[in-house]
C-alpha cells in the first residue's frame, strides 16, 4: 500500500514523542501490504474496525500502541492506497468529533 500522508503521523509524533514508535511500526506494516479488501487487513490488523462518517464516507480505524491511539484512514483496495485522515488519541476519538468532521 502506497500511504498518503505520512505528514500526518510526523505531525501526530511531535506533539506525542512516546507515539513515534507505535506510528513508525504501523507505516511499515501498511506501506508492505497487499491487501485486496478489508478481510485480508483485519488478518493483519484483528482490532481494525470499518466504520462510515456522518457523510457517509467509510474509514478504517486503527488501533495503534496498546490502545492509545487511533489512526483514521481511507483505504483504496483497487489502487493500493492508504490515505491517513487523522492521528488521534484514544479521548479524542471518543469525543466522536471526527465523524462529524470527515
Amino acid at each position: 500500500m502506497r500511504v498518503i500522508s505520512k505528514k500526518r503521523l510526523r505531525d501526530f509524533r511531535e506533539i506525542l514523542p512516546a507515539a513515534k514508535n507505535s506510528l513508525e511500526q504501523w507505516y511499515k506494516v501498511v506501506s508492505g501490504a497487499k491487501w485486496l479488501h478489508f478481510t485480508e487487513l483485519r488478518k493483519t490488523f484483528n482490532h481494525a474496525d470499518a466504520a462510515t462518517t456522518n457523510k457517509g464516507h467509510p474509514v478504517v480505524i486503527f488501533d495503534v500502541g496498546g490502545n492509545k491511539y487511533r489512526i483514521l484512514a481511507a483505504v483504496h483496495y483497487d489502487r493500493g492506497i492508504c490515505y491517513v485522515l487523522r492521528v488521534l488519541t484514544h479521548k479524542q476519538y471518543d469525543s466522536n468529533q471526527w465523524k462529524r468532521e470527515l
